[in-house]
């Protein structure tokens, strides 16, 4: 007796889910780090370009046009770390949404997971059983035949 679960289409299927939400979460972990390392890179050049503004005013002659250049980069690079830092608090919210989808995603295929495993054994333990009948049975039959061949022998 083979055995059979008769969810097995359901695991594949919530296995598939699985995988999917694995890849998602692993996706949007790899997103995460890529403007983490952005947010990274514009505050390297915010500290640069402040570096360089008060290396020239430290200067004898102030250059005025490269003190508001430098300021004008400033403000955009910091409207840009204040943009990065919302993508960054964004996909950080979506990360953890993702990783709730894979938790529940996980649960619902070990519930699966462990019906087929409890079937599994009920179906071992149930053709054990049917096993230990039949041997029973044919033990049976055969202590019959030798009685009775015992029989016919003591009254020849």
């Amino acid at each position: 007796m083979r055995f059979r679960f008769r969810l097995e289409a359901v695991l594949r299927v919530r296995q598939r889910a699985l995988e999917a939400r694995q890849r998602s979460v692993t996706e949007g972990q790899r997103a995460l780090s890529a403007v983490d390392s952005r947010v990274a890179s514009l505050s390297h050049q915010m500290r640069q370009s402040f570096l360089e503004s008060v290396e020239h005013r430290g200067r004898s002659t102030l250059d005025v046009a490269a003190l508001r250049g430098n300021q004008f980069f400033r403000g955009w690079l910091h409207r840009k770390i204040m943009d990065a830092q919302d993508e960054l608090a964004r996909r950080r919210e979506e990360l953890q949404t993702e990783r709730a989808q894979l938790a529940e995603a996980r649960k619902q295929f070990k519930v699966i997971e462990t019906l087929r495993e409890r079937r599994r054994r009920q179906h071992a333990l149930a053709a054990s059983r049917e096993e230990r009948w039949e041997a029973d049975e044919v033990g049976l039959q055969r202590f019959v035949r030798d009685r009775r061949s015992e029989g016919e022998t003591e009254t020849t």
